[in-house]
């Protein structure tokens, strides 16, 4: 059976009994063309599109049938070519090559995490049919079911992605039952797991257990989590106390931005404390020092409205548009902060009741342009797009939102590299560049394609325009980097982003990671690293002999993963090994697992005390062979000192031989 852990990814799952594009039937017929074969792999060679190769295959009047096709995509994903794996997915659904069945949205959807990063693979999981979300969710019941016939038990990482299926069908019956029965693989619950789970509940009205939920990922105490944290606080809605709290955590980061005040301004108007909103608003957004957002004060406008303060909204609305000097000039500065269509039509709302009908009426005309340019790409492809964006929509009114939208267009569709870099450096002629998303359009496009180099470059000139990565982007980097085994790059990464706490690994990249870093030969980083207890157990195996520094890194990863037991057998290995110095941070890794994890405060005074002893034993052995040293040094000197006393005419002259030439 294959492991549920690779099956789960995140949401979905595809089972054992039926795994897509995994037969001896694919292989054999990918074998047997060896032209193509030829082709595909000189596209390889030369970093070039595999769907490209196969296009011109057709159009040649070859035939290329699903079994064919998917004996490609097959051995691509098993040697770990990811973006190309997924261009060859891509390609056979928009050709129609066959249909879909439940394992091919399964093994797409776990290509977009493992390429693009987690929010990309949300986007996918949007458009998945509901019936066939169910179907999978069944399978995953069906290997749990094999599992516990099999007396297979849970480990932590299993128990994570499977509640991730449910969470992700509202499952929450299913979540509850699989929680009791695994109580201790259970205290290991990942933040994303947690924070799934809550959206779970707040979705089927349990807005209560929701609550429980972040209350346990708020324990976690996780820096990232905040934002997310406010929001979901804010829909959980019983008290704006938990948001104020989250928010002093969130400002002791000293990493705020303008996402964390639209988190807490939303949330405090959500549970109606719109003068807390308000406060916060005047005394710390407006003291903040950040670049302006008009969509906050957008936000409390509408908030004011809502609660039919309509002066107050009025105030505050002509307050904003006369600091950014737009009383009696054109609104286009303002707009141009404008990302998302539906933050613009709260403007163009906001406008319209405050009686500014004429700025309305141009914001409305850029949003018509933007939506109606998403619209044509994805209703009659980026062609039509493309031309729409050149013909139809007027110089002055292609604002940031209309290249943006051209430009994410072309780095999802990955069809024309040379088109995507030509908007986006008309975007910075343009001085568009100033967010984190077009960089996050590129970078992706970029990791699809494998071409770290210019990732570095667009984070390069991120640092200088002072604009952070997400953590979708730096997920991203750090794997395209592993897959191109460009460690030194990707230690770089990972120090500045992972080890100061800034960014919490997904599965994939972790894996990614320990396959580079095994490659490389660093064996104790991937140890470190790996995601799976039997990965753990396997690279144990390739050291040979084991030192106090790998026992650490084994023992660590080991209690990491949830396999306490295992982390104990390992101790128990160290204790025999003959003439390895007692090192206090192994049994100080148990005592702590322990400690913090286990609640067990008897095992950890026992393994505090064994260590307590063995550190005596070591200082008696130290102190004794130094006193070996020093009874063996006594006679020599009590054998001089009698020599001195008895004959120092004598022992004077050979001392003066000895000293004079």
């Amino acid at each position: 059976m294959i492991s549920l852990q690779q099956q789960a990814r995140r949401f979905l799952a595809h089972s054992s009994n039926a795994r897509l594009f995994c037969s001896n039937t694919n292989q054999t017929i990918w074998a047997s063309n060896q032209t193509l074969q030829s082709r595909i792999e000189s596209a390889l060679n030369q970093k070039a599109k595999i769907s490209t190769v196969l296009e011109q295959w057709r159009q040649q009047g070859n035939k290329l049938n699903p079994s064919l096709v998917r004996g490609i995509f097959e051995k691509l994903r098993d040697s770990k070519r990811y973006p190309q794996a997924l261009e060859v997915s891509q390609w056979m659904a928009e050709r129609k090559i066959c249909s879909l069945v439940p394992e091919d949205y399964a093994a797409r959807f776990n290509l977009v995490e493992s390429v693009l990063g987690l929010e990309e693979a949300e986007k996918f999981l949007e458009k998945v049919p509901e019936n066939l979300k169910a179907l999978l969710e069944t399978e995953v019941d069906e290997i749990l079911r094999e599992m516990k016939d099999n007396n297979v038990k849970l480990d932590s990482l299993t128990l994570n992605n499977v509640l991730r299926v449910y969470a992700a069908e509202s499952d929450v019956a299913s979540m509850e039952k699989l929680l009791e029965g695994s109580e201790e693989a259970a205290s290991t619950l990942q933040l994303r797991t947690v924070l799934d789970m809550a959206k779970a509940y707040l979705r089927v009205g349990s807005k209560r257990e929701a609550r429980g939920m972040l209350l346990r990922a708020e324990v976690l105490n996780e820096p990232a989590s905040y934002v997310e944290l406010m929001r979901l606080y804010g829909e959980a809605g019983k008290c704006s106390e938990d948001i104020y709290r989250i928010w002093n955590l969130y400002k002791k980061t000293g990493k705020q931005n303008s996402e964390g005040f639209l988190a807490l301004l939303g949330s405090l108007l959500n549970l109606d404390d719109t003068k807390g909103a308000a406060e916060m608003y005047y005394k710390e957004y407006e003291c903040s020092g950040l670049e302006f957002d008009v969509r906050i004060p957008n936000t409390l406008v509408s908030g004011f409205r809502k609660k039919g303060m309509v002066r107050k909204a009025d105030n505050l609305m002509n307050k904003t548009l006369r600091n950014k000097m737009l009383a009696d000039k054109e609104i286009a500065p303002l707009l141009e902060e404008w990302g998302k269509p539906s933050e613009l039509r709260d403007l163009i709302k906001n406008l319209k009741d405050s009686n500014q009908f004429s700025k309305a009426l141009e914001a409305s005309s850029w949003l018509y342009y933007a939506d109606r340019l998403d619209l044509t790409e994805k209703v009659l492809g980026l062609k039509e797009a493309d031309k729409f964006f050149n013909t139809s929509i007027p110089e002055n009114m292609k604002s940031f939102s209309v290249y943006s939208t051209l430009l994410n267009s072309y780095t999802r569709s990955h069809q024309n590299i040379d088109k995507a870099e030509a908007i986006f450096e008309k975007m910075g002629e343009l001085g568009f560049l100033t967010k984190l998303s077009p960089f996050k359009s590129m970078i992706s496009l970029y990791s699809v394609l494998g071409k770290p180099a210019e990732i570095e470059n667009l984070l390069r000139k991120m640092k200088e325009k002072n604009i952070e990565p997400d953590s979708v982007t730096m997920n991203n980097v750090l794997r395209v980097n592993a897959y191109v085994s460009a460690v030194d790059l990707m230690d770089e990464h990972k120090s500045q982003w992972v080890d100061d706490g800034e960014l919490k690994l997904e599965v994939e990249t972790m894996e990614a990671m320990a396959a580079a870093y095994e490659k490389a030969g660093s064996i104790l980083k991937a140890v470190e690293i790996t995601t799976s207890k039997q990965e753990v157990y396997r690279l144990r195996d390739m050291i040979g002999e084991m030192g106090n520094e790998e026992y650490l890194s084994v023992i660590r990863s080991l209690s990491k993963l949830g396999d306490v037991q295992g982390a104990q057998e390992m101790y128990g290995e160290w204790e025999q090994v003959k003439g390895v110095e007692f090192d206090a941070r192994i049994p100080g890794l148990l005592i702590s697992r322990y400690c913090q994890v286990e609640g067990d405060e008897m095992k950890a005074r026992q393994m505090l005390n064994s260590s307590r002893q063995k550190v005596n034993e070591t200082e008696f052995k130290l102190f004794m062979k130094d006193m070996g040293l020093t009874l063996l040094f006594i006679p020599v000197v009590m054998s001089v000192i009698w020599l001195c006393t008895t004959f120092p005419p004598i022992i004077f002259m050979l001392m003066l031989g000895y000293f004079l030439p």
